[in-house]
């Protein structure tokens, strides 16, 4: 509980004075470091391909070594063709975002390029701003996560957080954001996580970066951490 407080006084700290910011609710501290990147997806118009969706802005920073980029693939969103549609808000026309039609919910991936270095860990943060067709009030069941990649032997759910419609930054929207550790690092990761029927994904925003130890706590099971986050 404390938590949710925290984090609702910093989101009216950085973005009630920035509507545009909104979406971008908790960026990663160190969101424009060396070997960082970013991307942002803001579904206002129907996607072209539903298989492989760019993201609206992809920022990349290097480090010192001449890094290079993995470019066995552009980063993209993926889902299944047939099972998604795009939908427009009811109570605001400028807004849009992708659901399931599937009654069972599916599957987004993220396919996301990264820095080839030598770096021991990479530390992941995602946000996801979303919404209920029948106007619900409701935590979104975005777990189960799926993180893979080549090689990776370990990954963590560090930490995450949500914030329901009418206590964030938009009356009608919901805030979810996750804190992701992996190792060992890869050039390329992929990020899945489950959507529900009647959910419409608004907007998704991921920062990873190279890092040569972790940054918070040590790698651990994710069943050890959502046990603890239980018990307390």
């Amino acid at each position: 509980m404390k938590k949710i407080y925290l984090l609702l006084a910093l989101l009216f700290t950085i973005g009630a004075c920035n509507v545009a910011m909104a979406d971008d609710f908790y960026p990663a501290t160190y969101r424009g470091g060396p070997l960082s990147v970013e991307s942002h997806w803001d579904f206002t118009q129907p996607p072209v391909d539903y298989y492989l969706i760019p993201p609206d802005t992809f920022n990349a920073v290097g480090g010192a070594g001449g890094e290079t980029l993995y470019d066995g693939f552009p980063t993209h969103l993926s889902t299944s063709t047939i099972d998604w549609q795009w939908i427009v808000d009811p109570t605001n026309q400028l807004d849009g975002g992708i659901t399931p039609t599937s009654g069972n919910g599916d599957m987004i991936a993220l396919e996301l390029q990264n820095w080839i270095d030598h770096m021991p860990y990479k530390n992941i943060r995602l946000q996801i701003t979303s919404w209920w067709l029948d106007g619900r009030i409701e935590q979104p069941n975005l777990l189960p996560f799926t993180v893979y990649a080549d090689p990776i032997n370990n990954w963590a759910l560090l930490d995450y957080g949500y914030v329901p419609k009418g206590q964030g930054l938009d009356p009608a929207k919901d805030y979810s954001w996750f804190d992701i550790i992996i190792s060992p690092n890869p050039d390329w990761e992929t990020i899945g996580f489950s959507v529900p029927n009647g959910m419409v994904i608004d907007e998704i925003d991921i920062d990873t970066i190279s890092i040569p130890e972790p940054m918070t706590i040590g790698l651990v099971g994710i069943g050890a951490v959502l046990a603890m986050r239980k018990r307390s």
